[in-house]
Order: C-alpha cells, then structure tokens, then sequence
C-alpha cells in the first residue's frame, strides 16, 4: 500500500458518509463534517479513502473527535497508522492529545492503550440509545 494522510476535501466527502454507514454509534451527517472540515484529514491508498480522523488543535492541546477506519481495512493496523501520521502534522506547542471512547468499544481501547493514551476519566452512561448503551473513557496521550 502507498499510504497518504492528506488534508480534507469537498471530494472526500461522498467517501467518508460511506465509511461510516455500517458504524452501530451514531455518525456525523453530511452538515457536521462540512463544519469541521478543517480539522478533518484523510488516509489515503492512491484513490481509496481508507479511513479518516477529526483532530482539533488548540495548543497546548488537541483532541481527537472522531476517527474511523473503512470496514474492509480494519485489524490492519491502518489505525495505528493514521494516528502515528497526525502525530508528525501537530506543532511542537501541542503536548497533549485528548479523546473520548466508548468503554465497549474493546478494538478503539486496545489501538489507544497500545498507543500509549492513558485513561483520565470516565463518564456514567454517558453513550446511550438504540445501538449503543455505554460509559465513555477520556483518554490522554502526552506527546
């Protein structure tokens, strides 16, 4: 694979809808990513979309919103290769990256953990609906 982390796009946008339609959490609709799409890179194989990660700076901090990696792709290690890439686009001021995760959400749990994210707090309840019933982890990575 020739993999690419590429800023975001209006032409990556049909791609990272499809990505997430077989998510069981809610996915954000077609307004939310235009709304954050300066904060959106893409993880690219030539002219496959392989997953993508939200990731808002604000130093000393970012925090990670979301990041999903396309059905077919995953147990890869792509996830781990993605954060490892935005990693090398944070300026030297962030020394902090935050996120939140479902507590049953086991294969985001051990890519972060084997990350090295520690876990700060947690939220009762916080994920609750129709598909997903679940505390939420706040995780912190020092960088």
């Amino acid at each position: 694979m020739a993999l690419l982390l590429k800023k975001f796009n209006y032409s990556d946008l049909k791609s990272i809808l499809d990505i997430q339609k077989n998510e069981t959490r809610p996915y954000w609709s077609e307004r939310q990513i235009l709304d954050v799409c300066d904060d959106i890179y893409v993880l690219k194989d030539k002219t496959i979309t392989l997953g993508f990660i939200v990731i808002k700076k604000i130093s000393p901090d970012a925090e990670i919103h979301n990041l999903i990696i396309k059905d077919n792709y995953r147990n890869q290690g792509l996830g781990k290769v993605l954060i490892r890439l935005i990693l090398g686009t944070l300026e030297e001021s962030i020394t902090r990256i935050y996120l939140e995760v479902a507590a049953n959400n086991e294969p985001a749990l051990r890519l972060y953990r084997a990350l090295g994210f520690t876990e700060i707090g947690r939220r009762q309840g916080y994920y609750s609906g129709d598909k997903l019933q679940s505390d939420a982890i706040t995780m912190r990575l020092d960088v």
